[in-house]
């Protein structure tokens, strides 16, 4: 696990997150009607990151979030994370599980941060099991209280 002291603005939307973080690749769903912001809160927080040692499932990602007294990333922190430390998701891909948007078929589809060739890119996943090479972001129970999937 690694960690980040990060300022997230939970009030930014996530297409002026998306031009702040330079990102070469937007999956076209993620705009402000499917993503929108939560709050106006600016707020510090420690974001930190998981990887495991083994395929595991969005299921067992968050019950080890739970029993660790920790709440998935949401949107707003993977974005500030994805633009104070690119080097981050250079290598393996970072995961948000707090942010679910429900596709037109019913599908349930997260926010990831990854490289393709060299384009920073922004994409949206499908939750079920996950590679070995996934990293998940995650935070303190002292974290603003804004809307987590």
């Amino acid at each position: 696990m690694s960690s980040h002291l990060i300022r997230v603005n939970y009030g930014r939307t996530v297409e002026d997150a998306i031009k702040a973080g330079e990102y070469g690749l937007v999956s076209p769903d993620i705009h402000r009607r499917n993503f929108p912001n939560a709050s106006v809160v600016n707020f510090t927080t420690n974001i930190k990151i998981f990887g495991f040692d083994r395929k595991i499932s969005t299921d067992d990602v968050r019950r080890h979030f739970a029993s660790n007294k920790l709440l998935p990333g949401v949107m707003p922190e993977l974005l500030a994370l994805g633009e104070a430390h690119p080097e981050v998701f250079s290598e393996t891909p970072v995961i948000a599980l707090g942010s679910v948007w429900i596709d037109k078929n019913e599908n349930n589809r997260v926010m990831m941060l990854h490289m393709n060739s060299h384009l920073r890119c922004l994409t949206l996943a499908w939750e079920g099991m996950w590679d070995i090479n996934c990293r998940f972001i995650a935070v303190g129970l002292d974290t603003p209280p804004v809307t987590r999937s």
